[in-house]
C-alpha cells in the first residue's frame, strides 16, 4: 500500500488511520536513527536529565499538543495557495514545522523532523474536511505516538549500549 495514500484516506476511521499514519511516520524515522547510530553519526546516549519522567511527559504529551495546535493557523493560511491538491501545502507546512525544530538544534534535527511532519501535515489536511477538531485530535494522536515510540527507542538504544 502506498504510504501517501494511507495518509490521504480517512474512510477507515480515526483509530485505524492513526495507527497506519503513525507507522508511516515511524518506520522510516527509526531506520534513519538506527543507521545514524550504526555509522556513528548519532549516539544512543540519553542527554543528561534531572527528570527523565518530566522530559518524557513534555516530549510525548505537551510538545505534540502545542506543536499540532501551532500548525493549524499555518495550514489554514496555506489553503490560500492556488494549487490543485493539498500536497504542495503538506510539503510547505512540513518544511515550516521541521525548520522550527532547528532552532537551538542542528540541520539533522530539521532533516529528521521533516518526514514525520509530512505525515502530520497530510493528516491535518485530510481530516480538516471532516472538522478542524478531528484534524487536530487525529494529528496530535499520531504525533504523540510517534514521539512516544522515538523516546522509547532512544531509551532502549541507551540500555542496549550499556547505559
Amino acid at each position: 500500500m502506498n504510504s501517501l495514500q494511507v495518509v490521504s484516506d480517512t474512510a477507515a476511521g480515526r483509530v485505524r488511520y492513526v495507527a497506519l499514519a503513525w507507522l508511516v511516520a515511524l518506520v522510516p524515522s527509526l531506520a534513519v536513527f538506527a543507521l545514524r547510530v550504526a555509522l556513528g553519526g548519532a549516539s544512543p546516549a540519553l542527554p543528561p536529565l534531572a527528570d527523565l519522567a518530566g522530559f518524557a511527559f513534555y516530549s510525548i504529551v505537551v510538545a505534540p499538543l502545542v506543536e499540532t495546535a501551532l500548525m493549524i493557523p499555518f495550514a489554514l493560511v496555506l489553503l490560500r495557495l492556488p494549487v490543485a491538491s493539498d500536497w504542495p501545502r503538506v510539503v510547505a507546512l512540513a518544511a515550516l514545522a521541521a525548520l522550527a525544530h532547528g532552532f537551538g538544534g542542528s540541520a539533522w534535527q530539521v532533516a529528521l523532523a521533516f518526514w514525520p511532519f509530512v505525515v502530520y501535515a497530510a493528516a491535518l489536511y485530510a481530516w480538516r474536511v471532516r472538522s478542524l477538531g478531528d484534524s487536530y485530535l487525529v494529528t496530535a494522536a499520531i504525533h504523540m505516538l510517534f514521539n512516544g515510540a522515538m523516546f522509547a527507542a532512544g531509551v532502549l538504544a541507551h540500555v542496549l549500549a550499556g547505559g
